[in-house]
């Protein structure tokens, strides 16, 4: 409550493995795959709460993205301190940060999940602009899952910055 209300999330919670405790307007998940499924074992949602397993939407994922951004127009969540610890890249690579990645014209930080069924982006960009991509299906053979990653991105960046958009200030 003391995060997510603040930013005007009122429906994010944590998911569950089988498909028979599907929340309401959850959608259902789809693996590409034949030899495996989102739902039940060996995959078990739950012990992953630290890391990935909240059930939101693209709206409340930026409404979080916007409190960490290092732009003052939203209040932050977390103390300015804390947010460049957080976003400024590593000594080691600088393409990295804590839990972020940030992209190689160093004008973005972003981050990227997948698990059977479900395949996430979240960006936010230094000029102001975040945006997230939830996608209910996953293809988790190697060439064919780098090559939907490459692809999100490529989206999400023309969505965030492309000319056929003009955003309101």
């Amino acid at each position: 409550r003391e995060i997510l209300l603040p930013c005007g999330i009122t429906d994010m919670q944590a998911a569950k493995t089988s498909l028979q405790d599907r929340k309401p307007n959850e959608v259902k998940y789809y693996t590409l795959d034949n030899d495996s499924s989102p739902y039940g074992a060996p995959y078990d949602i739950e012990l992953a709460k630290g890391f990935g397993s909240w059930l939101a939407s693209s709206v409340d994922l930026v409404k979080i993205l916007v409190r960490v951004d290092k732009i003052s127009t939203k209040q932050e969540i977390l103390n300015q301190s804390t947010i460049e610890t957080m976003l400024n890249p590593s000594l080691a690579n600088k393409q990295v940060t804590c839990g972020w990645f940030i992209d190689k014209k160093q004008t973005e930080v972003y981050t990227m999940g997948d698990w059977p069924g479900v395949m996430t982006q979240a960006s936010n960009s230094f000029d102001g602009f975040s945006g997230s991509m939830l996608i209910n299906g996953s293809r988790r053979v190697s060439s064919d899952f780098l090559q939907f990653q490459s692809s999100m991105d490529v989206l999400l960046e023309s969505a965030m910055h492309g000319d056929h958009f003009t955003w309101p200030k």
